[in-house]
């Protein structure tokens, strides 16, 4: 799926609302069930290049390790730190100076 962009970007959005779905916040899984559509339609193939890929696609593997070892803790900051990586975020840090680095939990 790394390199087919429209593979990937559903498997992306796959992940992202299983994600959801196991965290056992129903109002949270309801919310991502119904943006669903949105966000696929917003993904931009311009940003889904091999490089991006692959960083997004390590970043969900500590996501899903830390859920593994049932370290919220590690897969709370994992998730935020993937989060900070999009480039609607980057753009936004650029631009405000909001979203500084955070230090990684014990």
């Amino acid at each position: 799926a790394q390199n087919n962009t429209e593979v990937w970007a559903q498997a992306d959005l796959d992940y992202h609302l299983l994600l959801a779905k196991v965290s056992g916040n129903t109002l949270f899984a309801s919310v991502m069930e119904n943006l669903s559509h949105c966000i696929a339609v917003c993904v931009d193939p311009y940003h889904l290049n091999p490089v991006r890929m692959k960083l997004y696609y390590q970043h969900h593997l500590k996501v899903y390790e830390a859920i593994l070892d049932r370290n919220a803790a590690q897969a709370a900051f994992y998730m935020q730190d993937h989060l900070r990586h999009l480039p609607w975020q980057e753009n936004l840090r650029v631009s405000t100076g909001i979203g500084g680095p955070d230090q990684m939990p014990s």
